[in-house]
């Protein structure tokens, strides 16, 4: 009973810190995008800012599995939107390479 306890325990723990790590990388790199990059996110930028701020909070409440998923599907919406950010900068100047 107490080794199940313990290993429920370390699993816990683990899932917490591999949460803790993909929503470090997801919250990166929304803050450079919005730092740096702002032009693909024109007109979504306070819907990030939030993002940004609710996966901050909720790491310390528990919810990992769940934000495990969010964070990664927020990735994939921001690489998405890099992009077609790219696709849309190489269709107006073909003759530049924007990679």
């Amino acid at each position: 009973m107490e080794y199940n306890r313990l290993k429920l325990r370390k699993q816990n723990r683990d899932t917490r810190l591999m949460a803790r790590s993909i929503i470090g990388r997801v919250l990166e790199k929304l803050s450079v995008l919005l730092l740096r990059e702002p032009a693909p996110l024109v007109g979504v930028e306070e819907q990030l800012q939030w993002i940004h701020r609710e996966l901050s909070t909720k790491i310390r409440f528990g919810f990992t599995e769940e934000l495990i998923d969010v964070a990664y599907d927020v990735e994939d919406v921001i690489d998405l939107l890099i992009e077609k950010y790219i696709a849309g900068l190489n269709k107006l100047f073909p003759h530049l390479l924007f990679n």
